[in-house]
């Protein structure tokens, strides 16, 4: 069944008070790209998948994420982003890829 949201955010840190952890307090500031069935709003706060550059899940929300309506379009702008801050971390523009099925990155 194919996604039909699709959003980028960034690997940042956590905003969580309660069960604070100091490994989620930091971000690596790579933009990821997360496909959902459901949309990120309202009460519905999705786990990102784990940043493949440190393993960290981020909380989502509306305000920390990006609205695409083709996932091509949503892992470009990722790409284009990582670029251009010097991580080298490209993101497959397939319906499921390796980064949402928690499989490791073999390239």
């Amino acid at each position: 069944m194919p996604f039909d949201y699709h959003y980028t955010h960034l690997c940042a840190p956590s905003t969580e008070t309660r069960g604070r952890r100091p490994a989620h307090d930091t971000g690596c500031g790579l933009m990821c790209v997360r496909s959902t069935h459901t949309p990120i709003e309202g009460e519905n706060r999705t786990q990102g998948s784990p940043c493949p550059n440190c393993g960290k899940r981020t909380r989502l929300n509306e305000g920390l994420v990006d609205f695409w309506f083709c996932r091509e379009d949503a892992v470009n702008h990722a790409t284009e982003y990582n670029e251009a801050n010097r991580h080298a971390i490209r993101h497959s523009a397939g319906e499921e890829n390796a980064e949402q099925n928690g499989e490791e990155n073999d390239e």
